[in-house]
């Protein structure tokens, strides 16, 4: 990964592939290898090897692992979080091991370690913190062994070795790191203590100007955040080292440049109030004579906080500055002045440049023509402004573009170069804005008619190079052509210049390869017409070796832009470049570009040619999977909505290549984040919805490769519902997936394609079998490598070979499986489907005895596939069997059955065991009847055994094959069942399942009428035990009807068990059958046997069977459905004689019956039983005496509720009746019991008595004086 970049992809997709093998057994060795790869320098190469070991390796079997620990400091964030997720996952710790493993990558050559190691120690320091004084002191002591001259070693003759005398300064580096990493652990004194190793031990003297640099920043930092507490002896101690080290000498200039810059870091801490901070100032600025680049840098960051304190003394110092900046005797005290006079601002804002008339000042330097030293000291200011003050200088960067050409026509080459510097400067901050507010005015200065002003514009121009990498790649193609068209001027120097001009932009380049073509790439910006497909070329070539930096990224791009807007073929090159270019680019500087990468993509992805599509959808990918998802939030949703959209089938086809290539990219996690929302659209009511994330599976396969088998049980499924889809293009489309499948997976993922495609053969829609047997045949073909399109002797040859291929490929059991399956889309009831697996069987099976090897096989499936719930499958199932028997012979009964039995006593699977019946049943009607006869008992047995199944579906269809073989083979069928079944009922542990059996059976009338006749009298066999009372109330819920011949002796019966049993729970399993019998009559001639025994059991001269009786029929009365109305009279007749029982508890029932009966009546049924109840109640008791009925609590109300009805909507003679009805009540019923019904009777007495009929009015009196009469009384 590190070595070929070119094959970044590839050889990612095989480390995931490999570790994901390897993951189970990994060694330490293995896994040691693998995790070095986190601390590599390349980012990329971190980025992967983390992210194999987080989706693929078990690491909760360390307890601690520097790599990881690393990677949680890396400084690319990305790699960090994944880090971060892969510690806690693994639960990982810090343990007192840690720090020694994490210090010896401090001494690593690659900074980014270097600097991880640093963070990573100073983090694990936090989690024990007694740690910090042994490593701070560690590292002190090491750093003082690491200075010391190496003593040479000498060989056995005592001659000096040669040595390696190159300064190892980078086990230096990583302490000053380190230091600087552990500043919040430092407390006061340790601050103290460590500013004197600082000055006293060397590492402000280091031979290394980086290590001298890092230290002076570690020193600062601790300062800065810690020194506060200590400011006194911090600035004795800094004070007493300026006084007495010695001058003119090399490392006292060392030494006094960092204290200086220490110096003005504890100035900080100073009140503004303080007179040493005066006194700080001015030594900084004193120390910015110091011909040090660094030293006038880091002075400039210590002074602009002390500028804000000081105040007052601003003015002062700006005019000191300035007279140095135009006066100094050389360059540079002269820069050291410009570097203050930014500090100077920087601290005190912008507005001081206004405030104090600097920029005036500084022009009028500028335009001074007599002291070029002014004219340089106006440059440097500028630089240095634009430099420390960064874009906020911006707005006086555009108003200086007249001194910056005038400077690059100076006369003093230093001046010249000093222009250079400030120009470059200025620009590097440059926004868009300002870019567009400058670029006018230098291409106007190309055409003008002096020629210095063209030079000048040509220099200026040149400076742009170092714009910031994103405005320079927006402006390239408008600087580029005008500087090409001045290479032609008729002026030598303006030549000369546009030449050094198109030179500065190859010089910012540092990519040696892309610098070896700036030529090229210059001519294709100047030229894009004829030169982009050249300059595309020469990229392709090149063999990348080094990561583009942002100056030869925005180079590259603009031509890339230009060429992804061009034809297909140039789009191609384009997009070919920036996928192997994504790689190679740090991700912030492509970031910045993407805007414009990712729109020329996006009309790559659904170009017309599909070279142009694939390679654009690539490019997608690769950008993806260097940059993660978050740098691209709406590249997804954006690709799925083009798939869901009503545009052409070829820019969906362009989204569902490229959305494939986008999620390979981001890797199988993303994937199956994203896969619900791909099944649930591919099933979507709308057809180009469908069609668009239907063609997503001809796609995702290729670009996932091997790690996408784990999901082909998820979309083979949509694949074969889109193969039944109405529209053409979705079946074409998903067709073509599926053979895509089957040539990618054929070998590597036969275990998943293989049941997905049997499932296919057997789904309900034939359009899918049709698919899925085309299917079955180019997976077959291919495994046994035949083509299936040979004729003659050829193709019975071919068959012979691809016969034992298959047995070999796939073993016996799987190649009967699929065979089986094959056999029966034969007999299917679509030609299409029955001509297209015709055709590959006899592609495959050149042998009859292949077929009566998969008998048994075969067997089992047609069985499964009879028991299924769809008819046409069970046509299917049974063409397939009759077929089989014609073809294997009845001699196939000899294996068949013994198969159906034991399936059936073995298998636990219902719809196997229902299968078998419905097979039973096929067979026996397919076979002759004598052939059946040598198999009478086997087939008897098998009967019986599925009949006391627990399932209902087995039941029932066991009840089918028992009909068809009675009807061959008679009524010794019956007497082999029956009594076999009823020995069953006998028998405790077996009853349930032979009353199950026999419920089943008497679902069907003719069956139940040979049955019961058996039954009954063995059910009713007293005693009668519970379960036979169980088994009675069941055959009646199933064969009601049936029963009503033998009603009378069954509820007779239940009710002489009722009375004679002691034993309760016998007594309430008795009356609940008694119940269930009585509610499961028809409504005709069961009803009529059913009220003729109830009726004469409520007249019975038992009183027991009498208030019996009546409680069942309230029960009845409750639950029936079916309409009684007819036995009103004869039920109310029988209740109400029992109102006059002389025993309480017949009274208490008759009573209870018959309030049940008047709740179940309607208001209108209740009128036209007023007249004949009244007849009857005449009948019951004698008037004046107590009726024992009516004396119970709302005894009256059994029967009231069809008077008052009466009376109040009746007939004339209803309503006549109804009252005197009611005087009838009151003479036989008590006052006490008639008082709580005093409005119930009276308020429609008093109605009825405004009638206009005499008659009505007198009776209504008459029962109302009554009533006041007996309420008196």
């Amino acid at each position: 990964m590190q070595k070929y970049t070119q094959h970044y992809k590839l050889v990612k997709d095989t480390l995931f592939d490999f570790c994901r093998c390897i993951s189970p057994s990994i060694n330490s060795e293995e896994l040691d290898t693998l995790l070095q790869g986190t601390v590599v320098a390349e980012a990329s190469v971190r980025t992967n090897v983390l992210q194999v070991i987080e989706a693929e390796i078990d690491l909760t079997d360390l307890d601690f692992s520097e790599h990881i620990w690393l990677g949680c400091h890396d400084i690319v964030e990305e790699n960090a979080e994944i880090a971060d997720t892969i510690w806690e996952d693994n639960a990982l710790e810090v343990d007192d091991t840690s720090f020694s493993k994490i210090m010896k990558y401090l001494d690593s050559k690659d900074y980014q370690l270097r600097g991880a190691a640093a963070r990573a120690l100073a983090h694990a320091i936090e989690f024990d913190k007694s740690k910090f004084a042994g490593i701070l002191s560690e590292l002190q002591s090491k750093y003082v062994e690491e200075i010391k001259p190496k003593a040479p070693e000498k060989d056995a003759y005592g001659m000096p070795k040669k040595v390696d005398n190159a300064d190892h300064w980078e086990a230096r580096s990583g302490i000053a790191l380190a230091f600087n990493a552990m500043t919040n652990g430092f407390d006061g004194d340790e601050s103290v203590s460590f500013l004197r190793f600082l000055i006293e031990k060397g590492p402000l003297l280091d031979g290394n100007s980086r290590v001298r640099g890092q230290m002076t920043e570690s020193g600062k930092s601790v300062i800065i955040l810690r020194g506060e507490s200590k400011v006194e002896e911090m600035m004795n101690l800094l004070q007493t080292t300026l006084e007495t080290s010695d001058k003119d000498t090399k490392t006292s200039d060392l030494l006094n440049e960092a204290v200086i810059v220490l110096y003005g870091s504890v100035a900080t801490h100073l009140k503004a109030d303080d007179p040493r901070l005066q006194t700080v100032i001015s030594e900084l600025l004193v120390a910015l004579d110091t011909p040090s680049e660094s030293v006038q840098h880091a002075v400039s960051e210590c002074l602009p906080p002390l500028i804000r304190s000081s105040g007052s003394k601003t003015a002062e110092y700006v005019e000191n500055l300035l007279h140095r900046l135009f006066n100094a005797p050389d360059y540079p005290r002269q820069r050291g002045a410009a570097y203050g006079l930014a500090a100077v601002v920087c601290g005190r804002g912008v507005a001081t440049l206004r405030e104090y008339r600097i920029m005036s000042q500084l022009k009028e330097a500028a335009e001074n023509k007599k002291e070029k030293d002014h004219r340089r000291g106006a440059l440097l200011a500028y630089e240095l402004f634009a430099l420390v003050l960064g874009r906020t200088f911006e707005p006086y960067v555009i108003h200086l573009v007249p001194q910056l050409l005038a400077g690059f026509g100076d006369t003093s080459i230093s001046v010249r170069e000093t222009c250079l510097e400030a120009s470059r400067a200025c620009f590097q901050n440059l926004s868009s804005y300002g870019v567009k507010e400058i670029l006018p005015t230098l291409l106007d200065g190309l055409d003008d008619t002096q020629w210095r002003s063209q030079k000048g514009a040509c220099d200026l121009l040149g400076a742009m190079a170092y714009l910031d990498p994103q405005q320079l790649a927006a402006s390239l193609p408008d600087i580029i052509p005008p500087l090409t068209v001045v290479l032609n001027d008729t002026h030598k120097e303006v030549r000369s210049a546009a030449n050094r001009s198109l030179q500065r932009f190859g010089e910012v380049i540092s990519n040696p390869e892309v610098k070896s073509l700036v030529g090229v790439l210059l001519k294709a910006l100047s030229d894009p017409t004829k030169h982009t497909d050249e300059a595309l070329d020469s990229l392709i070539k090149v063999s990348f070796a080094h990561y583009l930096d942002a100056p030869s990224l925005a180079l590259v791009v603009r031509i890339l832009e230009r060429g992804l807007g061009d034809r297909s073929n140039t789009k191609r090159k384009s997009a070919q470049i920036i996928g192997s270019l994504a790689h190679l680019t740090e991700r912030k500087d492509l970031i910045s570009h993407l805007p414009i990468i990712v729109a020329g993509l996006n009309l790559a992805i659904v170009d017309p040619v599909p070279t142009t599509r694939a390679t654009a959808s690539k490019a997608l990918g690769s950008l993806i999977e260097k940059l993660g998802e978050d740098a691209l939030p709406d590249l997804i949703p954006n690709l799925m909505a083009t798939l869901k959209s009503d545009t052409g089938a070829g820019d969906r086809l362009g989204s569902a290549q490229a959305l494939s290539e986008v999620l390979a990219g981001l890797g199988t996690t993303r994937l199956e984040e994203t896969l619900p929302t791909i099944l649930h659209n591919v099933s979507s009511a709308k057809p180009s919805v469908r069609e668009g994330f239907m063609t997503l599976f001809i796609f995702l396969p290729a670009c996932f490769g091997n790690s996408f088998a784990n999901y082909l049980s998820k979309i083979i499924p949509p694949i074969l519902a889109g193969l039944a889809d109405d529209i053409e293009a979705i079946r074409e489309t998903a067709l073509r997936a599926g053979r895509l499948l089957v040539k990618n997976f054929a070998h590597k993922a036969i275990d998943l394609l293989l049941p997905e495609l049997e499932r296919g053969l057997a789904d309900d829609s034939y359009r899918i079998r049709l698919s899925s047997v085309e299917l079955v045949g180019d997976l077959l073909f291919s495994l046994t490598g035949i083509s299936g399109k040979q004729e003659g002797d050829e193709e019975e040859e071919e068959a012979t070979q691809a016969g034992q291929s298959l047995l070999e490929v796939l073993g016996a059991e799987r190649r009967d499986k699929v065979l089986s399956a094959l056999y029966i889309c034969r007999c299917d009831t679509s030609g299409q489907v029955k001509s297209a697996a015709l055709g590959v069987w006899k592609a495959l099976i050149a042998s009859p005895r292949t077929l009566k090897d998969m008998v048994p096989t075969l067997s089992q499936l047609i069985i499964r596939r009879l028991g299924s719930s769809n008819m046409e499958q069970k046509v299917i199932a049974s063409n397939a069997l009759g077929d089989l028997i014609k073809k294997a012979g009845e001699s196939v009964l000899s294996t068949l059955l013994p198969l159906l039995q034991d399936g059936l006593q073995a298998s636990p699977d219902v719809e196997v065991k229902q299968g078998i019946c419905i097979a039973l049943r096929e067979l026996i009607n397919a076979a002759s009847p004598d052939a059946l006869e040598d198999y009478e008992d086997i087939l008897i047995s098998t009967v019986r055994v599925a009949l006391v199944d627990n399932d209902d579906d087995v039941r029932e269809a066991a009840a089918e094959a028992f009909d068809s073989l009675q009807q061959i083979m008679g009524k010794r069928v019956v007497d082999q069942v029956l009594p076999y079944l009823l020995h069953l009922l006998r028998n405790d542990e077996d009853a349930e399942q032979a009353l199950s059996a026999l419920l089943t059976l008497l679902t069907e009338q003719t069956r139940a009428n040979i049955i019961l006749p058996n039954l009954i009298p063995t059910l009713l066999t007293p005693p009668i035990t519970a379960f036979n009372a169980r088994a009675l109330a069941s055959l009646a819920e199933v064969a009601g009807s049936a029963m009503t011949r033998r009603l009378p002796t069954i509820l007779n019966s239940l009710m002489d068990g009722i009375i004679e049993t002691t034993d309760e729970e016998l007594r309430t399993e008795l009356s609940t059958a008694f119940d269930t019998v009585l509610v499961s009559v028809d409504e005709y001639d069961g009803l009529s046997a059913a009220m003729n025994v109830m009726i004469t059991l409520v007249k019975h001269d038992d009183h027991h069977r009498r208030a019996a009786a009546a409680l069942h029929l309230t029960k009845f009365f409750a639950e029936a459905e079916l309409d009684f109305s007819r036995y009103y009279q004869d039920l109310i007749r029988a209740l109400l004689i029992s109102f006059d029982d002389p025993d309480k508890d017949v009274v208490k029932s008759a009573w209870t019956a018959l309030t049940g009966l008047m709740s179940h009546m309607r208001k209108e049924e209740m009128e036209s039983l007023a007249i004949p109840t009244r007849q009857i109640l005449r009948q019951v008791g004698v008037a004046g005496a107590d009726l024992p009925g009516f004396s119970l609590p709302k005894g009256i109300m059994a029967i009231l509720p069809i008077f008052l009805q009466g009376l109040l909507n009746g007939t004339t003679d209803q309503r006549t009746q109804s009252a005197l009805a009611m005087s009838d009540i009151i003479d036989r019923t008590r006052a006490e019991s008639l008082k709580p019904f005093v409005t119930q009777i009276t308020g429609p007495l008093i109605r009825v008595v405004s009638e206009r009929s005499v008659d009505i009015k007198c009776k209504s009196c008459k029962a109302f004086m009554w009533y006041l009469l007996t309420d008196l009384s």
